[in-house]
């Protein structure tokens, strides 16, 4: 009887680890190649100890083995794409916000790659129901090759260059302003920035949606109105979607396809100078309705209308 839970649990430790090895972070690589290692060992030792002396035992157990990995993989496969996220104690490296943070919901990709939050979303489709997921048993596959394009390419992808650009244009603004991205749907979600923003002390989040499809903004604007709750001492506000040519559905899309087919993403989809002025200049615009909002309330008690979004 211990034989057979020896080898149930050596295979579920190969299923398991496999597809971890697979999708998880190159900084993490290590640790699993290790617990896949001893899995593989034992399970090898166990079926050659009972296979030695009689054939068909060893068989059957490696048989049983397989399944139990077969079986590991497809619910960690199933897992991973349901894509859910555990919440950061800080995504702002320490920054301590006292003003407006801009929240940038943008269609961009990470610069590296951190792990399957992101990718396993963007895969999966638009707000898409996991159990209507049709290629949730690939997905640790076409993981491994977005972790290894991201490897062969060496830099980050043109739409996380954008990110950058307006991070730092918003660092040397006057004034400065910092600036947070969040991804639609994906990780990092606009949810988590606003959260983020808050616990790092911010007293109003500006959302500034840009080359979000028109269709995007209600449900995007009803998350947010509820996750409010959470930050009841933080003034949400809304600013108009830019439609900016950047991050558009056409750049995601070439820029994740080409990462599951290892091809370098097309240059053509970098930004240029004045798409990203564009950018600024909305951001600019909002920040400074933003003020002038809170200077004529000031003094004033908050209504509810007034700590609501905005569209």
């Amino acid at each position: 009887m211990w034989n057979r839970v020896a080898l149930v649990t050596c295979g579920m430790i190969i299923g398991w680890g496999l597809a971890n090895y697979w999708t998880c972070a190159p900084q993490e690589l290590g640790r699993h190649r290790y617990r896949l290692a001893i899995g593989v060992l034992l399970s090898a030792g166990m079926v050659v100890w009972m296979g030695w002396q009689a054939p068909v035992r060893g068989l059957a157990a490696l048989v049983l083995v397989l399944l139990c990995a077969l079986a590991a993989f497809a619910g960690r496969a199933r897992q991973l794409s349901s894509s859910r996220m555990d919440l950061p104690a800080s995504a702002s490296a320490g920054a301590s916000y006292r003003d407006t943070v801009v929240l940038l919901v943008a269609k961009a990709h990470p610069p590296r790659y951190q792990g399957p939050g992101h990718w396993a979303a963007c895969l999966r489709g638009t707000d898409k129901p996991v159990r209507a997921d049709k290629g949730w048993f690939s997905r640790p596959f076409q993981l491994s090759r977005i972790r290894q394009s991201y490897v062969s390419l060496g830099r980050p992808l043109p739409t996380a260059l954008a990110v950058e650009a307006i991070v730092k244009h918003g660092e040397t603004a006057v004034p400065p302003f910092p600036v947070l991205w969040a991804h639609p749907w994906a990780e990092p979600t606009p949810e988590i920035g606003l959260l983020t923003a808050s616990m790092d002390g911010a007293t109003r989040v500006l959302v500034q949606p840009v080359d979000l499809d028109p269709s995007e903004l209600p449900p995007l604007q009803a998350r947010l109105d509820k996750a409010r709750t959470a930050v009841a001492r933080t003034e949400v506000v809304w600013a108009a979607n830019i439609q900016a040519g950047i991050w558009t559905d056409h750049a995601a899309r070439a820029e994740l396809q080409g990462l599951v087919r290892g091809r370098v993403p097309s240059q053509e989809l970098t930004a240029d100078t004045g798409q990203l002025d564009k950018v600024m200049d909305g951001v600019r615009a909002a920040l400074a309705a933003s003020a002038d909002s809170a200077a004529q309330v000031t003094g004033s008690v908050p209504s509810p209308e007034s700590a609501s979004l905005s569209g």
